[in-house]
Order: structure tokens, then sequence, then C-alpha cells
């Protein structure tokens, strides 16, 4: 079966290509960044023998319809990206988010401090720090967010509501910033492995984390994603969004291939084939965590 995966031509800097680009030239896959090149395969009856990816693209949602296998329907990237349906929608399912404000003069004193934040953004460029209303009144973000302090930020990797990869953002550079972590601001994700916990408070708010991320890619109905969940104070799991086009370095598209290849198209493929998933398989630790199978955790629900 061919797979088709239509997603964003801007890579964000300093990247050339998007990971949409090079998953389809490390795996000879078909990629457009064009509706009308997803409507040429329905037309040619070429769409009933294609796999299509959406990578974050949910335009022409009802083309879905056409394909026989879909990844992430166009309908459910578009609900996810609209924080006035999605951020209601997981409070009204019990995912612990943090409080949104999507009106200015809603925010009182009380409510700061908050994160400032556009609806399009990539890799926390766009978040304000705001812990004062002369500043709030200032300020030219499309909504806000509620500050929570936390002791540690994971991503969590969905794929099929199976946890595949957990990585914890960790300092990348000496003069990082403590109340935002992002890349500009010298924060970095690193894979996560068994000797990263060695208390048992540890193993159980992780667990927690990777419940809440599946529960929360089952609620907005998305096949795959990165998921940004955040432990509070108190060792609570706060799901901040959910990425429906994550940045993915060689090992996370060599793991994203392969669930592609193995659970969509159920192709006989061994995990030695890929050479990022070959060295971790040799040292599990740097593959999954020991101490929980997390990839089933979401049979326990």
């Amino acid at each position: 079966m061919e797979v088709l995966v239509y997603g964003r031509k801007k890579p964000v800097y300093p990247y050339k290509l998007t990971t949409a680009e090079r998953l389809c030239i490390e795996n000879n896959w078909t990629f457009t960044f064009c509706y009308q090149k997803v409507w040429e395969y329905i037309e040619s009856s070429k769409a009933k023998d294609t796999c299509l990816i959406r990578y974050g693209k949910w335009t022409m949602p009802h083309y879905d319809n056409y394909f026989p296998i879909v990844l992430n329907k166009g309908y459910s990237i578009w609900r996810n990206a609209n924080k006035l349906i999605s951020v209601p929608l997981l409070e009204r399912n019990k995912i612990n988010v943090p409080k949104h404000f999507f009106f200015k003069d809603s925010i009182t004193e009380d409510d700061l401090p908050v994160l400032g934040r556009k609806f399009n953004h990539s890799r926390g460029t766009d978040i304000v720090y705001i812990d004062s209303l002369e500043q709030l009144a200032k300020d030219s973000s499309e909504y806000w967010v509620k500050f929570i302090p936390s002791i540690a930020e994971f991503r969590v990797t969905v794929f099929l509501n199976q946890c595949i990869r957990v990585t914890k953002k960790v300092p990348r550079t000496e003069d990082y910033d403590e109340k935002i972590r992002s890349f500009k601001r010298g924060w970095m994700f690193k894979d996560l492995g068994y000797l990263d916990f060695q208390e048992e408070h540890e193993i159980e708010y992780l667990t927690e984390a990777i419940k809440q991320s599946i529960r929360a890619m089952k609620v907005l109905e998305l096949d795959f994603g990165a998921v940004d969940v955040l432990i509070d104070t108190d060792f609570n799991p706060v799901v901040l969004e959910v990425n429906s086009s994550p940045h993915l370095n060689k090992y996370g598209r060599q793991l994203f291939s392969y669930f592609v290849r193995t659970k969509v198209l159920k192709e006989d493929v061994d995990y030695t084939e890929y050479s990022r998933l070959r060295i971790r398989k040799c040292r599990p630790n740097r593959y999954f965590p020991k101490f929980r199978d997390i990839r089933k955790i979401s049979n326990e629900d």
C-alpha cells in the first residue's frame, strides 16, 4: 500500500526540511503540502490503495472519506488546534489542563501570572510570561494560560492509544529560563530510561502523566501525536497541549516509521532494519523505561 503524507511545507528554523518531508524521503513515501495533490489521488482512484497520513494539515477534511486508512483525520486535527473547542472538551472528560483565558478583560490580578500564547506557534517561541496587569495591558497575545509552578515537564508520544516514547525537558544551556521550558530559552528534550528514576513517587507521577496523555489523545480522536504534560508541585500531571505534527529527530522518525509499517500497514518489519532502534534496543534502558511496560498502559483503562 502506498503512503501519502499531507503536511506543512515551511520548516522551523534552522531546519531545511519539515519532519513530514524527512519521513517521506527516508521511507520512500509521497509528500504533499497541497490539497490538489490529495485530490489527484482521489480522482485517479489511487486513493483506494493509499494510506493518508495527515501531519498537522486539516484542510479538506472530507477527503478522508476516500482513503481506506487515514492517520489523524482532518476534523480531529482542526478540533485539537481550536483551543475554544479542545480545552473545554478535555475538561469535560476530566483531563487536567491549565485554566485558559480567551478574553484579556477576564483576567484579574488573582489570576496572575499567566503565559501569553499565539494560536499558531512552534517550539514555544511565542510564550510571554506576564505577572502584572500593566504588562498584560500591553501584551498582544491571542490567548492566555494560567502559569503553573512545576517540578518537571515531559513529552509523551502516543501512537494508536499506545505510548511509544517519553522524553523529558532538561536544560541545554547554563542560562536557561526557570519559568518557561522552551528550546529558545535553553531547554531540550532527552529520552528517558529506567536509570533516570530512583524513587517510587517519580514512577507514579510519570505513569499518571502517560495515562493522562493517552486519554487526551482518545478524547481528541487523534491517532498519533506528542502530548506536552507537566508535573505540578503537588505531583499531579497537567496536560499543556497536544501536538499533531511534532518535530522528530532521526530516532523519532524511525520509531514513527516502524509503527506505521507494523501496526497500520501490517508489514513484517524487524526493528533491526532501523539503525537508531537497533542501537537503543541493545540498551533497553534507552529504548523504553524498564520499570513499566508503558506501551500497554492504556489497557488498564
